[in-house]
């Protein structure tokens, strides 16, 4: 409470760049990590002395954190963007639960026909950006987006409410 350092770490083995931290219920810290050199999106949890409980990395190839927050259960709820690739030259919206243990319980991704977000546009809609999610009252989730229209510099909000498995 007055400022002075508790303890410091430095972790060389997580090749990336962190985006987010939190602390979970358990006292101990999740690190969001948005990995480099094709390793995916990742997580680490450390203790309260910042020991290294375990790390995870997911959505490979690549892939961008936007918000991590913990479910009262325990859980942990990502939301971030897929990667952009020359055969994928557009992000999609992608949301994943995973267990205290860093699991994966399920994975969504929005913003391609199967979740029929383009439904909205007259061309194809790409490029989803998530700002901030929360969980709502009745255990969803509620997600601030933006997405591009293919061939336009524009942006649009979108808001997109799911039920407790990351249904629209």
């Amino acid at each position: 409470s007055s400022g002075a350092m508790i303890w410091a770490k430095v972790y060389k083995d997580f090749p990336g760049l962190p985006r987010t931290l939190i602390e979970t219920m358990d006292g101990n810290y999740i690190v969001g990590i948005n990995s480099i050199q094709g390793k995916g999106i990742g997580l680490c949890k450390t203790d309260t002395a910042g020991v290294v409980i375990w790390s995870k990395s997911y959505l490979r190839p690549n892939g961008v954190i936007a918000s991590l927050i913990e479910k009262p259960n325990g859980n942990l709820i990502i939301s971030g963007s897929t990667d952009t690739t020359v055969q994928t030259p557009y992000s999609f919206l992608f949301i994943t639960e995973v267990d205290s243990m860093g699991n994966t319980l399920w994975a969504k991704i929005y913003g391609d026909s199967n979740f029929q977000l383009n439904k909205f546009y007259t061309s194809s809609a790409w490029d989803y950006w998530p700002i901030k999610m929360e969980i709502t009252l009745d255990g969803g989730l509620i997600i601030l987006t933006t997405c591009r229209i293919q061939g336009g510099n524009n942006r649009d909000i979108v808001i997109i409410k799911t039920d407790n498995a990351g249904n629209i």
